[in-house]
């Protein structure tokens, strides 16, 4: 799952930089105005997409702390003096 979240954040900037690319290029300034708000939204979806990816990191490794990769138990406990 944090590989599909981490690809959606990739392809969203990838978006937001050829949205850019093209309102620095286009002699329309319609159109170039419309890269640019395309652009600008694209930032909020690579927002979104971190802050989702980052919370599934979280609660997994919340589920998963003091588990190996099998899932058996990892003593963690600290031996008394």
């Amino acid at each position: 799952m944090k590989d599909i979240l981490e690809r959606c954040v990739e392809l969203d900037t990838a978006a937001q930089e050829t949205y850019v690319q093209l309102a620095a290029v286009c002699t329309d300034s319609g159109l170039r105005r419309t890269f640019e708000r395309m652009g600008t939204e694209e930032w909020s979806h690579v927002d979104w997409w971190t802050e989702l990816r980052d919370a599934f990191v979280s609660l997994y490794n919340a589920k998963h702390a003091g588990r190996d990769r099998s899932g058996a138990a990892i003593d963690v406990s600290v031996p008394a003096d």
